[in-house]
């Protein structure tokens, strides 16, 4: 795994355990923590941090010392899209669903984060938070990949609800905005393809005539 890459689900996978009072109570995380975290020279944060502030994909919350929280994670707390990600101080960003802004603006916030945790649809599953949470926590960070989610192969015993889990991962991604919802989830059973590959080639793509695959007039492949 790369370096900005550890950087980045180090940010996710803490964020995931607290709730928005208690980020803001903490201030965010900071350069040493993830360097201590990670056991990578803080210079060498510094750097991945920088990268990923320019992929919008991290928020920097000015201060002494500076504090980063990931982007999803904010918008999934306040309820909102944000259009910049660099911010003075929290009350500045808590501002942006409560005019009062402060430590009494994060009550509000805070039962948006119950509210869309209830709305995770991996909670959907049972033992989301026991039993499956590290294939939860892995999914999650592979649909929130930057830039654009990473392939995912799911593998396990015939029966265990692997369909059931990249159903809910698809859900997922566009709960939090990086799948458009009106999109569809397309299923192909590899069983009814096993012994006829070009097939499953030819839905996908085009036809498949002479060794070349071709389209077909008025049919469109997915690929």
């Amino acid at each position: 795994m790369k370096r900005i890459d550890r950087v980045y689900h180090w940010l996710l996978e803490h964020a995931d355990k607290m709730s928005w009072h208690e980020m803001c109570l903490q201030r965010g995380f900071k350069t040493h923590d993830i360097a201590d975290g990670l056991r990578i020279l803080r210079n060498n944060v510094s750097f991945e941090l920088g990268n990923l502030l320019r992929m919008q994909q991290i928020v920097k919350v000015k201060g002494r010392p500076i504090a980063y929280i990931p982007k999803v994670s904010v918008e999934r707390a306040l309820g909102i899209a944000l259009s910049e990600v660099e911010f003075d101080s929290f009350d500045a960003l808590n501002a942006l669903v409560s005019p009062g802004g402060g430590v009494a603006a994060q009550a509000p916030a805070d039962s948006r984060v119950s509210e869309h945790r209830s709305a995770d649809p991996f909670s959907l599953l049972i033992g989301f938070d026991g039993s499956l949470k590290t294939q939860v926590e892995q999914a999650k960070a592979a649909i929130l990949y930057p830039p654009s989610s990473l392939h995912t192969l799911i593998t396990g015993p015939t029966g265990v609800g692997k369909s059931l889990f990249a159903s809910v991962m698809f859900n997922y991604a566009c709960f939090v905005g990086r799948f458009d919802a009106k999109k569809p989830f397309i299923v192909f059973n590899c069983a009814d393809y096993a012994m006829n590959p070009q097939l499953l080639m030819a839905h996908i793509f085009w036809s498949y005539q002479g060794g070349v695959y071709r389209r077909r007039r008025g049919q469109r492949g997915i690929g």
